[in-house]
C-alpha cells in the first residue's frame, strides 16, 4: 500500500510508515492520512509559474524553501490550503 499525489512521483509506503509510528501498516496509514487532513503536516509545492510541477510532504518546511529558484517556485501549504508560516 503507498500513499501519494495523484499525477505526482512523491510517494510512501505503508511498510515504511509503520517502522515510523510503531503501529501496524493500515493503522499507520489511516494516521499519516488524518495528519494530512487535520492540516499537522505541511506539503511543498513546486511550481513553475502556473504550472504545478510536483508535491510531497515534508517535516522541514524551512530546508525545503531554500531550494526555491527562477526554474521552480515553493510554496509551503496544508491540505486545507492555508499557507504554512514559520513559528
Amino acid at each position: 500500500m503507498t500513499i501519494g499525489f495523484e499525477g505526482f512521483s512523491w510517494h510512501t509506503h505503508a511498510d515504511i510508515l509503520a517502522a515510523v509510528y510503531g503501529m501496524s501498516q493500515e493503522a499507520a496509514v489511516a494516521h499519516q492520512v488524518q495528519q494530512l487532513l487535520d492540516n499537522k503536516q505541511v506539503i511543498v509545492i513546486s511550481r513553475n509559474g502556473e504550472k504545478v510541477l510536483d508535491a510531497w510532504v515534508t517535516d522541514d518546511p524551512e530546508q525545503e524553501l531554500r531550494h526555491d529558484s527562477e526554474e521552480e517556485q515553493l510554496e509551503c501549504r496544508y491540505w486545507n490550503g492555508t499557507a504554512w508560516r514559520p513559528s
